[in-house]
C-alpha cells in the first residue's frame, strides 16, 4: 500500500487551501461588495487561517510516512532532496515577480531577502516576512524537513522517529508552532489505530473540532489569523492548544475517513489537493485578480457573489499553475536522483 498517497488527506489539503483562500477573502470582499467588515459571521471566517495549522500536522504525518517510517527507508540527503524539490522550485519561480516589483517600487529589504531565499525569517530580532508572503510557513517546513534529514542520518528504523521527535521538541523551544509537526509524528506512528477508529467517529471528530474553531473566531476567544506573531515566536503555545490540538483532530478524524475515500468526487477532491500547494501560494494573487475584474462589473454588487468570484478565481489560478508549471517541474525534478540509495528499515 502507497504510505504516502491517502487519498483522504490529499481531500483534507484541498480543504486547508480553500479555508487559507477564504481568509484573504474575507479581507478583500468588503472592498467590491460594501459588505460589512464585522459581526460574528465576518469573524467566522477568519477561522480559515486554521487551513495553515492542518498544513502543519499533516506535514508531520505524511513527512514520518515517508522517512523515518517508510520501508524502504532513505538517507537524510535522498529525504531532504524529495522534500526540497516538492517546494522549493515553484517558491521561488513564483517569488521572481514579486522581487521584480519591490525593485521596481524602492529596492530590496536584506531581512525579507534572507527570508526568502535563506528561510530564515528574522532581521535585527524582529520577523521578517518572505517576499512571497504565504512563503512565512516554509521557514517552518525547511526548519522541519532539515530535522527529519538529521534523524534519518543518526538513526535507522524507527529510531529515527524518535530522533525527529527529539528534534521537534528543541525546536519547539523556540517556537511552539513546531509541536504542531508532533502531533502528525504521532498520528503516524498510530496510523493504523486512528484508521480503526471508524467513519462515524471521524466524522464526530472533524465536526466538533470545526465548530470549537469557528466559534474561538467567531467571538474572538483567541486570535487565530496571527501569522506575524507565530512567525516571531509569541503566543504560540497558546495557538497551539487553541487552535494546533483541533487541528490535529481534524486530521485524525481525516485519516478515519479513508474507507469513504471512493468514487469519482474522492478523486476529483484528491485532484484538487494535489494541487494544495500552488493553490495556496498564488491565492493571495488569484484573489486580488477577481477583486480588479470586480470593479469593471458593477452587476457583481452582492457580497455572495462577489465571494464565489473571489473564491473562485484562486482557485482557477492555482489548478492552471499546478497544472502547466508546477507538474512539469517535479517531472523534470525527479528525473535527477542523487548517487544515495534508500537504505532498507529494520524491523
Amino acid at each position: 500500500m502507497d504510505r504516502e498517497r491517502i487519498i483522504s488527506l490529499q481531500i483534507l489539503r484541498f480543504f486547508a487551501a480553500m479555508a487559507v483562500v477564504t481568509l484573504h477573502v474575507r479581507n478583500l470582499v468588503p472592498m467590491v461588495a460594501g459588505a460589512s467588515g464585522s459581526g460574528v459571521a465576518f469573524n467566522a471566517l477568519e477561522s480559515g487561517a486554521a487551513g495553515v495549522d492542518v498544513f502543519f500536522v499533516l506535514s508531520g504525518l505524511v513527512i514520518a510516512l515517508t522517512g523515518p517510517l517508510a520501508k524502504p527507508q532513505p538517507s537524510g540527503a535522498v529525504f531532504f532532496w524529495r522534500r526540497w524539490r516538492r517546494v522549493a522550485p515553484l517558491y521561488f519561480l513564483l517569488t521572481i515577480p514579486v522581487l521584480v516589483a519591490a525593485i521596481r517600487s524602492g529596492g530590496l529589504d536584506p531581512g525579507r531577502v534572507a527570508a526568502t531565499f535563506l528561510f530564515w525569517p528574522y532581521a535585527a530580532a524582529r520577523p521578517a516576512y518572505p517576499y512571497l508572503e504565504p512563503g512565512w510557513t516554509l521557514c517552518f517546513e525547511m526548519a522541519f524537513y532539515a530535522s527529519v534529514a538529521l534523524a534519518l542520518a543518526l538513526a535507522k528504523s524507527r529510531r529515527a522517529v524518535i530522533c525527529a521527535a527529539l528534534a521537534v521538541g528543541a525546536l519547539s523551544i523556540f517556537n511552539g508552532l513546531f509541536l504542531e509537526f508532533g502531533f502528525g509524528l504521532a498520528m503516524a506512528s498510530n496510523r493504523d489505530r486512528i484508521m480503526r477508529l471508524g467513519a462515524p467517529l471521524g466524522v464526530l471528530l472533524i465536526f466538533a473540532s470545526l465548530a470549537v474553531i469557528i466559534l474561538e473566531a467567531s467571538f474572538h476567544l483567541t486570535p487565530i489569523d496571527e501569522s506575524y506573531a507565530l512567525l516571531g515566536g509569541r503566543g504560540t503555545l497558546r495557538h497551539v492548544i487553541a487552535v494546533g490540538l483541533p487541528s490535529a483532530c481534524i486530521v485524525a478524524g481525516t485519516l478515519a475517513l479513508e474507507p469513504w475515500a471512493k468514487g469519482r468526487l474522492a478523486s476529483l477532491l484528491s485532484a484538487g489537493g494535489d494541487a494544495s500547494f500552488a493553490i495556496y501560494l498564488t491565492n493571495q494573487t488569484g484573489a486580488n485578480a477577481a477583486v480588479s475584474l470586480l470593479r469593471f462589473l458593477p452587476s457583481w454588487s452582492w457580497a455572495a457573489t462577489a465571494a464565489s468570484f473571489c473564491l473562485g478565481m484562486p482557485l482557477l489560478f492555482g489548478l492552471v499553475i499546478h497544472r502547466w508549471i508546477e507538474r512539469p517541474i517535479l517531472r523534470d525534478l525527479k528525473r535527477l536522483r542523487l548517487l544515495a540509495r534508500p537504505v532498507a528499515a529494520a524491523d
